[in-house]
């Protein structure tokens, strides 16, 4: 498949899928013609790529974590990732608290407050 019937196909664009490319998390081929050509066996990576995505890593460490892959889904704890992930759920247990927060102080101004008219 060509870039934009294979973006069409994992449900991303052209454009992610050349970043994609150039920080070396997938590597189409090229034909002769110098067109990238893709396979669906591909769309795997890129479903993994938009699921850490969502769950809010960022491209730097999702690099890190796509080679430590099976095509099946299941990961493979290649050297550091586990501590990877136990870092990133602390992170995530610290940006909730400090929201929980912020949430309970505007909270308590709106409840301290008085409605001027």
């Amino acid at each position: 498949m060509k870039i934009n019937e294979f973006a069409k196909f994992c449900g991303t664009s052209a454009r992610s899928l050349r970043h994609y490319e150039k920080l070396g998390l997938i590597v189409p081929l090229r034909n002769s013609n110098g067109y990238r050509e893709y396979n669906k066996s591909q769309a795997d990576t890129i479903e993994q790529i938009q699921w850490l995505l969502k769950a809010r890593l960022s491209l730097k460490k999702i690099k890190f974590i796509v080679p430590c892959t099976l095509q099946e889904t299941k990961i493979l704890m290649c050297h550091d990732l586990k501590s990877l992930f136990e870092d990133e759920l602390r992170r995530i247990d610290e940006e909730i608290e400090a929201l929980k927060e912020s949430r309970r102080l505007l909270d308590k101004t709106l409840k301290n407050s008085v409605l001027v008219n």
